[in-house]
């Protein structure tokens, strides 16, 4: 009886153990499932935050380039069209005409990039006037819409006032 006593705790831990074993197998292909879902998930997470980033940052630059795109015509209008050339030399010319001052253009010089591209056009102009009406010619030069570069001036006196040697660029489209 002893022995059939022991056949049957034997059996029944044996059973026991098997469905133990059973349940934890069953819940390590369980977890794993979980576990790889879980990563599966967190992948998806980190790749929807990496869309909303960029969609974000493209709505950014999509914004700053709508603004760089209405400030890039005020930055076209403070250059010269090349056409234009002729009409601001005449342009020079009344300005220095309207300030009271003789002038004498003594150089235009058109200044290319390597490519033949006129950059920039320099000039040479000599102003005799009171020093009141040459500053007010620096001061009609400085208004006009373009940007403008005064590398030299000089300033002597002479007989009928002043003498202003002006060198200044003016640069193209």
């Amino acid at each position: 009886m002893k022995n059939t006593k022991n056949k049957f705790y034997i059996a029944i831990g044996s059973l026991i153990l098997i469905i133990l074993a059973s349940i934890f197998i069953s819940w390590q292909i369980l977890f794993a499932q979980f576990s790889e879902a879980k990563n599966e998930y967190i992948a998806q997470v980190k790749t929807l935050e990496e869309i909303e980033k960029k969609t974000d940052l493209r709505n950014e630059l999509k914004r700053e380039l709508e603004e760089a795109g209405e400030d890039i015509n005020i930055i076209q209008s403070a250059f010269l069209a090349e056409e234009d050339k002729l009409d601001f030399i005449q342009q020079l010319e009344e300005l220095a005409v309207l300030t009271q001052n003789e002038y004498n253009i003594g150089g235009v010089r058109e200044i290319t990039n390597p490519k033949g591209k006129p950059i920039e056009l320099e000039f040479n102009i000599e102003l005799t006037g009171t020093f009141q009406n040459i500053i007010r010619f620096m001061q009609q030069l400085h208004q006009e819409p373009y940007l403008i570069n005064i590398s030299q001036y000089s300033f002597a006196p002479v007989e009928d006032g002043i003498q202003a040697n002006l060198t200044f660029k003016v640069y193209f489209k």
